[in-house]
């Protein structure tokens, strides 16, 4: 993964020019030590839990690199996913199978725009 070194937030449009690999490029750089806990309150603050970072994993069936967490507070098993752009019916299905797979509770699908369809579904 080559990801460029960021020095001040700014607005970022199009995400590939700093991540070449895409969603699991995304996922990978948002799960290192510098990122997770800015994520992890983000999200916590979002909807209104207080979220522990596990690890960052990837399963053999070709799906996409994950995020697994816990609410602090009820152990909740949550499952973070990226999709690097805009949500497909592709991506919906392997969301859903992967929540399956981790037995997640909650589910957090992080990506630039969600079909009213997808959205819908979850």
């Amino acid at each position: 993964m080559s990801a460029a070194h960021l020095s001040r937030l700014e607005e970022i449009t199009d995400l590939s020019m700093i991540l070449q690999g895409g969603s699991n490029d995304f996922t990978e750089w948002l799960a290192k030590d510098e990122n997770i806990r800015t994520l992890t309150d983000l999200l916590s603050e979002a909807a209104g839990l207080k979220f522990s970072a596990e690890k960052i994993k990837s399963k053999a069936e070709n799906f996409s690199v994950i995020i697994t967490a816990s609410d602090a507070e009820t152990n909740r098993k949550i499952m973070i996913r990226t999709a690097f752009e805009n949500t497909d019916d592709s991506g919906l299905g392997k969301l859903i199978t992967s929540a399956a797979i981790n037995n997640a509770d909650l589910i957090i699908w992080i990506v630039r725009n969600a079909d009213d369809e997808h959205r819908a579904a979850i």
